[in-house]
């Protein structure tokens, strides 16, 4: 659709209009919310929140994103992640069962 098309019919079908403004407003918003999250958290804080969020009730914990897929997402280098989580397995907070296939250990 091109920019006069597209005017014409947000000028045309208000109710449209308002709500791609509103999902629009909640994308910035979630965006606002990463950069502080990423800004003001840890690498290791992060990966841990990460962690917990798909945590099974059991502690288990698998994800089926690459390292590099899940070190984007989460705003740090593949090897931080790597040292990160390998830390929190030397400090006995995670035991790892397999690529990508952890369990919580520490609350």
């Amino acid at each position: 659709m091109d920019r006069d098309a597209f005017l014409n019919y947000a000028l045309t079908e208000p109710e449209v209009t308002l709500s791609l403004l509103a999902k629009l407003a909640e994308r910035v918003k979630e965006a606002s919310e990463l950069v502080v999250s990423r800004s003001s958290a840890s690498v290791e804080e992060r990966i841990v929140q990460f962690m917990l969020s798909v945590m099974d009730p059991t502690g288990e914990i698998n994800w089926t994103e690459s390292q590099t897929e899940l070190s984007s997402r989460l705003g740090c280098s593949r090897e931080a992640l790597n040292r990160t989580i390998g830390k929190l397995v030397e400090d006995r907070k995670l035991e790892r069962f397999g690529p990508r296939r952890y369990r919580w250990i520490a609350m």
